[in-house]
């Protein structure tokens, strides 16, 4: 979330350098390409070979929300294992929690959609955000 904040606050027509990034953000330069990577694969960046080349944003900052680089990274979101997709659960018909936990993974959803990368650029994380 950090390296794709930075890549957003800078200027798009220019690429950013994973190198450059990987350092300001103290990440290791391999695990960020492979987050790159996987954002690249979901359309939410594009990339330019070469000397002068690196990661760019493929839409506004506006049109990329928190659950949209979430679910790129980690697949789709879901609080317990019994409610992702194709799994089955042995107790579904006697769980009595099953609604609580659909319930909250739905909430969790909607807060992060409202959520946009360019909100988070406005942003002082560090002052406390308060997203309402």
């Amino acid at each position: 979330m950090r390296a794709l904040v930075e890549i957003a606050a800078e200027d798009q027509s220019v690429p950013m350098n994973i190198s450059q990034i990987a350092e300001s953000q103290d990440i290791s330069r391999k695990y960020l390409e492979s987050l790159l990577i996987k954002m690249k694969k979901q359309g939410i960046l594009k990339s330019l070979r070469g000397q002068k080349g690196g990661y760019m944003l493929n839409r506004s900052p506006i049109d990329i929300n928190v659950h949209d680089i979430v679910e790129a990274l980690d697949g789709p979101l879901c609080l317990v294992n019994c409610q992702m997709k194709g799994e089955k659960c042995s107790r579904e018909q006697q769980c009595t929690t099953v609604n609580l936990w659909k319930h909250l993974s739905e909430k969790l959803i909607e807060e992060m959609q409202k959520i946009s990368l360019e909100d988070l650029i406005k942003t002082d994380m560090k002052a406390g955000a308060n997203f309402e």
